[in-house]
């Protein structure tokens, strides 16, 4: 290989790592370590998503992935109100779904990433994709908190109409 392709490559490499690291934010460190230590593979456990779900999905603006979460969760209540399991297999059914989320949330973030990157880079001018970037990656900490507390509130909704009706 010649000097100058691999000096593209290393500046191509330390540019797309700049990108990800802006879209990212603070806590890129952590991600950075969890993706190179699993390339292409399942990327380590995620403790934030393994105890948040959804809630760490909505923090780091990965909506899409949220819905489709929230769809699948509210088939799964629909069925098992419908079709009552026995209680140790709805347990073992909850765990698993909290099991997926810590052990897929890094490769799942990983591949939110990648596609926002992609997208940011392709659909605007090379002068403003630091800062799409920026805007579009990062955390929202305030959504997390809104969409908590909703679902707090949604579930204790929900167990005052199934207390009340006993």
């Amino acid at each position: 290989m010649s000097e100058s392709l691999e000096g593209q490559l290393l500046m191509n490499t330390a540019a797309a790592d700049d990108a990800v690291q802006t879209f990212v934010g603070k806590n890129y460190g952590y991600y950075q370590r969890k993706w190179l230590l699993a390339h292409g593979s399942i990327k380590g456990f995620n403790v934030a998503a393994f105890f948040l779900g959804v809630v760490w999905m909505v923090y780091r603006k990965m909506y899409l992935y949220t819905a489709i979460v929230m769809a699948l969760l509210i088939i799964d209540v629909l069925i098992e109100t419908y079709f009552p399991l026995p209680e140790a297999l709805g347990k073992a059914i909850t765990w698993g779904i909290y099991a997926t989320f810590g052990i897929l949330g890094n490769m799942i973030y990983k591949s939110h990433v990648d596609k926002k990157l992609n997208e940011i880079s392709t659909a605007f001018p090379p002068e403003q994709v630091s800062a799409e970037l920026a805007k579009q990656g990062g955390v929202n900490l305030a959504g997390a908190w809104a969409f908590g507390v909703s679902l707090l509130v949604l579930v204790g909704i929900a167990v005052w109409i199934i207390v009340s009706e006993v």
